[in-house]
């Protein structure tokens, strides 16, 4: 029996996952308020698990356990809130309807974690919301737990993608997680007005450090190419900074993503067919995209200036009064 389960934890990258995921939200309940109870966190993930094994065994004839379903309880659970179980319901729902119908080229069209989540939120506004305060810091003063939170995962992130290296070769790290922190870093301390500790924590909380280590990671959904990919989340990146002027911070980070995957059906085109042109279509298209996200946020700078905090309308809603 401990052979099996030795096993399991070493061969088996999606139960290192799973178990991942589930202590990052058991840390989240037990020590940082997470406005969640425990009936709905098992509400939606034994729905969302019984669902997708439905559709596996329709499709396969047998039964196997969704470990990757577990992505979808957790970013439900991190992003979407209501006082109604129906519209957890509905997200899960719409999202294992998306990831099993509609693919291109057999690959996950837009990121199921996110466009569940993204797709409720717009439809039922008056009844579902996000947090803009996740993990507590009302006050937003540096201290050991807000360290120590980012630092739990962190070490979380890196276990499970040196696992996945040692597996799959993914190596996304250079091209793709780094170019998105570094432009992010730049881009907060270029455009604000004033920044101050406070702005800091706002923008670097423990949500943002989630979003980039396991939300925008999915290999399914990004780019093939290291050209690509660090095209794509630069013009991710600036497609966030374009929205924050309009939409509060934890909107934005999902709107941006959702609008950046409607360019992969043309971006992992373009990759595929790159060696049979003489000339490079895919690095036309990425610096042409680039350029007009650039102008669109230089424009929106000019018309709205360099706004005093980043975080300038922080609230529950999609827009603040």
């Amino acid at each position: 029996m401990y052979k099996k389960i030795k096993d399991l934890l070493i061969n088996n990258i999606q139960i290192n996952q799973t178990i991942i995921l589930i202590s990052i939200l058991i840390i989240w309940v037990e020590f940082y308020w997470l406005n969640l109870s425990y009936i709905k966190l098992l509400t939606i993930f034994s729905t969302t698990i019984i669902t997708d094994i439905i559709f596996i065994k329709i499709k396969t004839w047998k039964f196997h356990f969704p470990f990757s379903w577990l992505n979808s309880w957790f970013w439900i659970s991190t992003f979407l809130r209501s006082d109604h179980l129906i519209f957890f319901f509905f997200a899960w729902l719409i999202a294992i309807i998306w990831k099993n119908l509609l693919r291109i080229k057999w690959r996950h069209f837009f990121n199921p974690s996110n466009m569940w989540v993204f797709t409720t939120l717009l439809l039922f506004q008056n009844y579902t919301w996000s947090e803009a305060l996740h993990w507590w810091n009302y006050l937003w003063e540096l201290n050991l737990k807000y360290f120590l939170v980012i630092i739990i995962i962190s070490i979380f992130w890196f276990i499970i993608n040196y696992r996945v290296n040692c597996f799959f070769k993914f190596r996304y790290f250079i091209d793709y997680l780094a170019p998105f922190f570094i432009v992010n870093t730049i881009l907060f301390f270029t455009i604000p007005n004033i920044i101050n500790t406070s702005t800091i924590m706002e923008y670097f909380n423990v949500t943002f450090f989630i979003f980039m280590f396991y939300m925008i990671s999915d290999p399914k959904t990004v780019p093939w190419k290291s050209i690509s990919r660090f095209f794509y989340v630069i013009n991710l990146v600036i497609i966030f900074y374009i929205l924050q002027f309009h939409i509060n911070y934890i909107y934005a980070l999902l709107w941006s993503l959702f609008i950046s995957t409607l360019q992969l059906p043309i971006i992992w085109h373009l990759e595929e067919n790159n060696v049979k042109r003489k000339y490079n279509l895919l690095n036309l298209y990425l610096y042409l995209i680039t350029i007009i996200t650039i102008i669109i946020l230089l424009t929106t700078i000019y018309i709205y200036w360099k706004p005093d905090f980043i975080i300038n309308n922080l609230c529950d809603n999609i827009t603040c009064n």
